[in-house]
This record gives structure tokens, sequence and C-alpha cells, in this order.
């Protein structure tokens, strides 16, 4: 599970502007050798970045979800394996 507290919505994987930068590990070798179904409980997920960039990179079994308190600011096409919710 990741906070994202900082309220940057465009947070990816990898690069300045990552997880992988703010915790210091790659998120997706991390879910990978922990399971063959890996899930993400991305809490304050914004766009979903982060976790549309690793629904590409982990098995179709994943399940990652993204909560937002606002949801995504604009709307698109979620790959299969994310789920995103919002609370107003």
């Amino acid at each position: 599970m990741v906070a994202n507290n900082t309220m940057n919505r465009e947070r990816g994987l990898a690069g300045v502007n990552s997880y992988a930068r703010k915790l210091g590990f790659d998120p997706i070798r991390h879910l990978v050798a922990q399971s063959a179904a890996p899930s993400w409980l991305d809490v304050c997920s914004g766009e979903g970045r982060a976790l549309r960039e690793a629904a590409a990179r982990l098995p179709d079994t994943s399940v990652l979800t993204g909560i937002d308190l606002v949801g995504p600011l604009t709307p698109s096409t979620l790959p299969p394996a994310v789920e995103h919710g919002h609370r107003l």
C-alpha cells in the first residue's frame, strides 16, 4: 500500500517524479517478488499514472486499486487490472 500524501496527482513509477525515487525501491520488482498475482492499493492515487504504468508491466493476474478523494481529473479508459474509485 502506498499513500501519496504530497498531493502529487501525476506521480509515476520511475524517474524524477516517481514512487521509486520517493520510496527508494522499484515497486514492480517488489510486487513481482511477492506473488504471482500481485496487488497494489494506492491511496490518494490522483490520476492513477503509476497504476497505469504498473498494469503494463505486471501479470494479468494483478489487482491494482487506486483510491482518491477527488477522483481522476481526466477521465480515461483504465487497463483491465486497474480499479479506481473516489469519494466525494
